[in-house]
């Protein structure tokens, strides 16, 4: 699994004083990392030498260029097995002025299940299945949890109920709401937030408990049942 081309945002380059060989390496580790398919999951496993192959320079390069990368924090190694994989502040290259731009598995126009991927479309109309999509709902998720561990992969489960809450006119901003507002009662405050997860909160169920619509009568009366957790 190679590089087949880089989209850069020059102004996001700039600011960072980033070269463009740096530029692409970061992305490139950053697309291995987050592919389904990669084969250490969550992880960019490819050697410095290959690394320096797919970009044409040498892998003294490459290794003065990851840790001018882990400095400014736009990556990440794994002390035991060095594999790499970018941050969250990476993910920021994708916002231009507060304005989403398309990352590279949806900048070109495809169908999904009926749904145009475009890169001007707005967020909460690209499907779920798409990368970036992921990638803002784990930033929002982060956000409000402010966990030491910040979550980096949704499962199939939280992917398909995240979807279904879309579809009927949610957005991100409204299941991050809803997270916030459950991180405020009684019983997770108690549980230290740990059922407070992706698969939890976009349940319809929970959901609907939590949302913004109905959360002062929760805040109200707290939830006390265990079956809260179910």
């Amino acid at each position: 699994m190679g590089l087949r081309f880089t989209i850069i945002m020059h102004e996001f380059r700039k600011r960072y004083g980033l070269s463009m060989p740096e530029y692409a390496l970061c992305d490139m580790i950053y697309h291995l990392s987050v592919n389904p398919n990669a084969p250490i999951k969550e992880w960019c496993s490819m050697t410095k030498e290959h690394m320096a192959e797919e970009l044409g320079i040498s892998k003294k390069s490459v290794l003065n260029f990851l840790d001018k990368l882990i400095e400014l924090g736009f990556i990440e190694k794994n002390d035991v097995s060095k594999y790499l994989r970018t941050t969250l502040k990476w993910h920021e290259v994708y916002f231009t002025d507060g304005v989403k731009i398309a990352p590279l598995e949806s900048v070109k126009i495809a169908l999904e299940d009926g749904v145009k991927i475009a890169p001007n479309n707005n967020i909460n109309d690209i499907h779920i299945n798409s990368f970036d999509v992921k990638i803002e709902f784990l930033k929002e998720f982060n956000r409000v949890k402010c966990s030491s561990q910040p979550t980096r992969v949704l499962g199939d489960k939280a992917v398909k109920q995240l979807n279904a809450l879309l579809k009927v006119g949610y957005t991100i901003s409204d299941i991050g709401q809803a997270l916030e507002n459950a991180m405020k009662t009684k019983n997770h405050k108690e549980s230290n937030f740990v059922y407070l997860t992706p698969e939890f909160i976009t349940r319809a169920d929970k959901f609907n408990i939590y949302n913004a619509a109905n959360f002062s009568n929760i805040a109200q009366v707290g939830v006390t049942s265990d079956s809260d957790y179910d």
